[in-house]
């Protein structure tokens, strides 16, 4: 059991009581911690309704609190009405068995600004009212929940995300989300296999400099990917893959750490791999596409490479010697293409 001894400890503002196994709940003596700011028992065991903790920190507790992480429990039940915590910034219960529909007083937490919801069984449709007085959010995960995200078109957020995971929600229409559009300081982008189906050229990739992970795979996305020079100095991580896309791959999406194109319908060659020179390049899969031509001899601008899969593709001529200079390489994938000729003695 976590012990009532610490609810004695009035000055106690931070607790975390992480990877433990406790039986039972949160006591109810914890209600009356007053300067109590984060309560953090992730991985800690807890069993029982969600409302009952809740209850149980529903004294001055409940003025206090700001950071509440009950990530990966065995936590069952509906979301409560949680405008009862005011100054609640974080929200973090991914990794639970808490399901029933969302309570639209979910958006009254004005100071919210992390919510954490995912690998949870909540149902139902989310709306922009859910949203609608979340001007400080900035982290947003509903991930591997059955969500419905059904935005008014028109409909402006109150709010600039840092990190997006919806994965695999449904983002309403199948076309790409305006909403999401107007997140320009947004940094993490998961919405794979989230139904949409949309021309590439309909969405705006006006993404912040700072840009780390991006992932659209597993969708419907097609048509040719713009070119222009995308301003990032993160070298993230990039999948695009699974989608219907065509043409050729701009030379800016070479610039990153992992580029994952496989299962699309790319056709031209990939000339544009030697107008970069990325050494922090690891993974690199443009397997299953319909590129063409000779691979290009210029593979040594490309030296922390460490996966390169081009499989299934319509490649032809000889394998260029540059790419025996991949000195930290540990996996090359060429199989069914056409290349011919002796493999360099590099």
């Amino acid at each position: 059991m976590i012990p009532d001894a610490f609810s004695k400890i009035k000055s106690l503002a931070h607790l975390y009581l992480n990877d433990n196994e406790f039986d039972g709940g949160i006591p109810k003596s914890f209600d009356s911690m007053c300067n109590l700011k984060t309560l953090s028992l992730i991985w800690a065991n807890l069993k029982g309704k969600f409302l009952g903790i809740i209850h149980n920190l529903t004294g001055c507790a409940q003025h206090s609190i700001k950071n509440l992480y009950l990530d990966s429990n065995q936590i069952t039940g509906k979301l409560p009405d949680l405008s009862i915590f005011p100054s609640l910034r974080v929200l973090s219960l991914f990794n639970n068995h808490l399901n029933g529909i969302i309570p639209e007083s979910l958006g009254k937490q004005s100071n919210l600004e992390t919510l954490r919801l995912r690998d949870n069984s909540f149902e139902g449709v989310i709306s922009e009212t859910y949203f609608s007085k979340l001007k400080k959010l900035k982290n947003l995960d509903l991930s591997h929940t059955p969500l419905i995200l059904n935005f008014n078109s028109n409909w402006v957020p109150p709010f600039q995300l840092e990190r997006i995971f919806l994965r695999p929600c449904q983002l309403g229409p199948p076309q790409f989300p305006k909403w999401l559009q107007t997140q320009k300081n947004c940094y993490w982008l998961d919405i794979s296999n989230s139904g949409i189906s949309d021309n590439i050229s309909h969405f705006c990739w006006g993404f912040s400099p700072q840009l780390q992970f991006l992932d659209l795979s597993n969708n419907q996305i097609s048509g040719h990917i713009p070119k222009f020079s995308l301003e990032i100095s993160n070298f993230p991580f990039i999948d695009l893959s699974s989608n219907n896309l065509e043409g050729e791959i701009p030379s800016f999406l070479f610039k990153v750490a992992h580029l994952n194109l496989s299962q699309n319908m790319f056709s031209e060659p990939i000339q544009s791999l030697c107008a970069i020179k990325n050494e922090f390049l690891i993974f690199l899969d443009l397997s299953n596409n319909r590129l063409s031509g000779e691979l290009p001899d210029c593979w040594m601008h490309l030296a922390g490479l460490k996966i390169l899969n081009l499989k299934n593709n319509h490649f032809f001529g000889k394998i260029p010697r540059s790419m025996g200079l991949l000195l930290g390489i540990e996996t090359i994938d060429l199989r069914n293409n056409s290349f011919s000729g002796e493999i360099p003695s590099s």
